[in-house]
């Protein structure tokens, strides 16, 4: 969290003498629901600049890319979307864009929550993308639930904006080939 160098990004406050740190926690969501997560390391440069976390390469040595089965897989998908609704007091603001523009956090799906007996905070980044047509048709919104995701690739409103393994689970949505350790502290 800290070292000569300064302090980890992540790291709002540190107390040496309490010996405690706050750290800077994302939100998402997880089956509808809010949750938040700290962001750690990245195998991927960019994840590292955007969350702020730590670069570790070797990451992308999880098995199981593009698969979620706990007999074969390390990995899970977390699900930025980049081009959602912007502004920030718009309730339905989400997106790598948004959170780019300073608005607030990217507000990702998970696929997986630790009370689920395939849980992994190693997240395999799939990332979505709305279509021209769904923006001008007025159908983005903010997304919550990895369900959701799926029924939207499958009608060809949201595409993949990564070109891996596509994952049968978010309807063919594709893997960027990146990972992000971001553990699911707390759902609220």
């Amino acid at each position: 969290m800290a070292n000569r160098s300064g302090l980890h990004d992540a790291v709002v406050r540190i107390d040496y003498d309490a010996r405690t740190v706050t750290p800077d926690l994302l939100e998402g969501f997880y089956d509808d629901l809010p949750v938040l997560y700290l962001h750690q390391d990245a195998s991927s440069k960019l994840i590292v600049a955007v969350e702020g976390s730590s670069w570790a390469p070797n990451m992308d040595f999880a098995p199981g890319e593009g698969v979620l089965d706990k007999q074969s897989s390390a990995r899970a998908a977390i699900i930025p979307i980049v081009n959602g609704p912007r502004g920030v007091n718009n309730p339905e603001r989400q997106g790598l864009e948004a959170a780019l523009l300073g608005e607030g956090g990217p507000k990702n799906i998970t696929q997986v929550f630790p009370d689920n007996n395939t849980y992994t905070p190693v997240w395999e980044v799939h990332p979505a993308v709305w279509t021209q047509a769904a923006i001008d048709a007025g159908l983005r919104v903010q997304v919550r639930h990895e369900a959701d995701i799926a029924k939207l690739v499958q009608d060809g409103l949201l595409v993949s904006g990564g070109d891996g393994v596509a994952n049968a689970s978010l309807g063919g949505l594709r893997s960027s080939r990146q990972i992000s350790n971001c553990p699911i502290i707390a759902r609220l």
